[in-house]
């Protein structure tokens, strides 16, 4: 090694060890004024007290996938704007995560009853500017298919057949959809004794 590269080595080590100290102070000094500052961070800065902002605030929480908080934020959302069709759609994909967690049981057939309820509404454009199309579910031939697209009614669509197997029948209201759908959801478990192990 040439003298020259060696002093350069020793002052940049130099330098380097000197600022450690310095930034390690300083990074504890700026912590402490965003504590002491009233900081907001991340998805608390994004609800305010509008039903648009606990949306993002919502689609936030799904994405970092915290769905608790997010099913949280949507139902508070939906208090501020319950007739956004879109909210009712985020709202469902947040209840079918949730949903994904639990398997058998009395929440699983809550959730299960509420997200197929979400999509029901989705797919039957019961909110937004399509809401007089229809009543209890059903509609006049023909007319709620002017407003289907591919960014709702598809969507809600596969959803419905992946969740219980079917989608609605033109006739079907949707409180009969739902009975139909959802009359087989409770489980019961139990185990099998033979008479010889019983005695």
């Amino acid at each position: 090694m040439t003298p020259k590269f060696k002093t350069r080595a020793l002052v940049a080590a130099a330098a380097a060890l000197m600022s450690f100290p310095i930034t390690s102070a300083l990074a504890d000094e700026q912590t402490d004024e965003q504590e002491n500052s009233g900081t907001v961070e991340s998805m608390n800065a994004l609800h305010s007290g509008s039903g648009n902002s606990y949306r993002a605030a919502a689609e936030y929480a799904l994405g970092q996938n915290q769905i608790d908080k997010a099913l949280g934020l949507c139902k508070k959302a939906l208090e501020y704007e319950g007739d956004d069709p879109d909210l009712h759609q985020m709202y469902a994909k947040v209840l079918e995560r949730k949903l994904a967690g639990h398997s058998t049981g009395a929440t699983h057939d809550q959730l299960l009853s509420e997200c197929v309820h979400q999509w029901l509404i989705v797919l039957r454009n019961e909110t937004g500017e399509e809401k007089g199309t229809s009543f209890h579910g059903i509609g006049l031939p023909l007319v709620g298919t002017f407003y289907e697209d591919d960014e709702r009614h598809l969507p809600a669509k596969s959803h419905l057949i992946s969740l219980v197997g079917r989608i609605p029948h033109a006739w079907e209201t949707d409180a009969k959809y739902m009975k139909n759908v959802l009359k087989n959801q409770s489980t019961v478990q139990g185990k099998i004794v033979s008479r010889e192990h019983s005695n």
